[in-house]
């Protein structure tokens, strides 16, 4: 049972370290798929999937931990860094999209020099 706490809490550190390594050397970086920014805590999601999937095949308890400490690990150090538990969100002001788009029908439309 110590064992398993330890690697755990190894993992989980690891986890932190990696994270706050990967923040301060991709600094400025995102990663954006059809107007979503995809936020680097879908990492530590995306290994909590695999030591479960890996789990169900290979019943080998201690790479469950291991895995799932190194995916925590990344999730926690993200909501520290970011002040916000998130994985996916979408803001059109880091799109470089204008906040507000101004739209007029037709009829209303201001023809060029009318307002001299």
């Amino acid at each position: 049972m110590m064992l398993m706490f330890a690697l755990f809490a190894t993992a989980l550190a690891a986890g932190i370290v990696v994270t706050k390594v990967y923040e301060r050397f991709t600094v400025g970086i995102t990663v954006w798929v059809k107007g979503y920014h995809l936020h680097h805590s879908l990492y530590g999601l995306a290994l909590l999937a695999v030591a479960v999937l890996f789990h169900l095949t290979h019943p080998d308890i201690l790479l469950l931990i291991l895995i799932s400490g190194i995916g925590i690990g990344i999730i926690i150090q993200h909501t520290r860094s970011e002040n916000r538990f998130v994985f996916v969100d979408r803001d059109g002001r880091l799109r470089h999209e204008p906040l507000v788009r101004m739209t007029f029908p037709d009829s209303q439309q201001v023809p060029a020099g009318a307002d001299d």
